[in-house]
């Protein structure tokens, strides 16, 4: 196997451990070697017929933000379509997740 180069130290990849930690790497051989160690976080809500509600999580900043926005909230259908919120930590993006939920569902009310 052909040894892979470190990234830009500006290109960070993330998983996330067996105790819900965000870990941190420049490799991309390391974060790859961690992929079956990594927790797939994925919240999906299904509003109705026509609205799902989907949170992932990235395992890259796209945004090269401090702190890193690493796990997404979309919402697919309805009005509010394709509407996107970021969170830092899996903490906040399932408090998003509900709250997002919470308000589509108030709307439909």
């Amino acid at each position: 196997m052909k040894k892979m180069k470190q990234n830009s130290p500006n290109l960070w990849f993330y998983y996330v451990d067996d105790n819900n930690v965000t870990r941190r790497t420049s490799k991309a051989e390391t974060w790859f070697k961690a992929g079956p160690l990594r927790k797939s976080v994925n919240f999906e809500t299904q509003i109705g017929k026509g609205i799902r509600v989907s949170t992932v999580f990235i395992g890259l900043d796209f945004n090269i933000s401090k702190p890193p926005m690493l796990f997404e909230t979309m919402i697919i259908g309805g009005k509010r379509h394709e509407e996107t919120h970021r969170y830092d930590t899996i903490t906040e993006a399932e408090i998003g997740h509900k709250q997002i939920i919470k308000s589509l569902v108030s709307i439909k009310k």
